[in-house]
């Protein structure tokens, strides 16, 4: 039995990873992938997770790291323009039609399994927890199916499709999988941790010119009722006010030294189809990106990340 084994992330707190396996992640898993379909099956009734037509992206690089973003496709934007000041009832939208998350993978050939060990997530209940899921691949599409959900039991099935590169352009310097270490918002000369003083967040881009992203706040609070769709106003606020996730495509002009991200899926709707500009630095495995303008009001943001190994 060919089983490929991940080592534990350590060294959060200093924003380091180790590498997710000791040998490479199967070939068949690893690339960008859309969801196509997602529904949960219990006693005999299908039910789709995110509506008609979700909005799901989900990237497994050759280390073992692994993104996962799934949203309804009619999520309400905000009519203040601004993810810190969302009605209660704009807040529990997002929660109950999205959820995203980033961890590692262990797969099993043989038995054609794999094992999310998930970090970071936008359902706090699902921080430190391993979801086992069966699949099977025919050309360029994966079917996994796993027991339970954040939403309560049954059978979830995904249906994902490969998706095409976005680019056909060298691979910048960017490429590859990363950890926040800092994210603060600068304005009128002063200084705001946007996700509090321990962010937990991490960006994967790849050399076909996808790029997912991620952080949240590290003091999320746990839902009582261990149901994303059953949240009390005060648990959706603070996964929406503690949180935000995207997936899109990425152009990068490596002699500006900046980047233009094309926002396809996100849990802050108004950012949906939105395209972001940044600068960037690389200093070894460190990377320093600048922007203008957040999801929570003006200012210049600065994230810090280093290089996942």
């Amino acid at each position: 039995m060919k089983t490929h084994v991940l080592l534990a992330l350590v060294g959060l707190a200093t924003g380091f990873i180790t590498p997710a396996f000791t040998q490479t992640t199967p070939k068949e898993l690893v690339g960008t992938w859309t969801i196509v379909a997602i529904t949960l099956e219990k006693d005999g009734k299908k039910t789709d997770l995110f509506g008609p037509n979700p909005q799901g992206r989900r990237i497994i690089d050759a280390d073992g790291h692994v993104f996962y973003i799934s949203t309804r496709g009619d999520l309400p934007k905000f009519a203040s323009n601004n993810r810190a000041a969302g009605t209660p009832e704009e807040n529990k939208a997002v929660v109950q039609g999205s959820i995203a998350y980033f961890g590692t993978l262990t797969a099993n050939e043989a038995d054609k399994t794999y094992t999310y060990h998930i970090e970071v997530c936008t359902f706090p209940n699902w921080i430190g927890v391993e979801r086992k899921s069966s699949y099977t691949i025919n050309g360029d599409e994966l079917i996994s199916t796993t027991s339970g959900s954040s939403v309560g039991e049954g059978t979830v099935r995904v249906v994902y499709k490969r998706a095409e590169a976005a680019s056909s352009k060298k691979a910048p310097p960017t490429v590859g999988t990363w950890t926040i270490v800092a994210i603060t918002l600068e304005k009128d000369g002063k200084k705001t941790d946007l996700f509090g003083p321990n962010p937990q967040g991490r960006l994967i881009r790849d050399a076909d010119g996808h790029v997912a992203y991620m952080v949240t706040r590290a003091d999320l609070p746990k839902f009582t009722s261990n149901n994303r769709a059953a949240g009390t106003p005060e648990e959706n606020k603070a996964v929406v006010q503690g949180s935000i996730s995207y997936f899109g495509t990425v152009t990068t002009n490596e002699a500006e030294k900046t980047s233009i991200t094309h926002i396809e899926v996100c849990t802050y709707p108004n950012w949906i189809g939105v395209e972001r500009k940044t600068s960037y630095t690389i200093d070894g495995d460190e990377l320093i990106t600048l922007g203008s303008g957040s999801s929570a009001g003006e200012g210049t943001v600065r994230v810090v990340y280093n290089r996942a190994k």
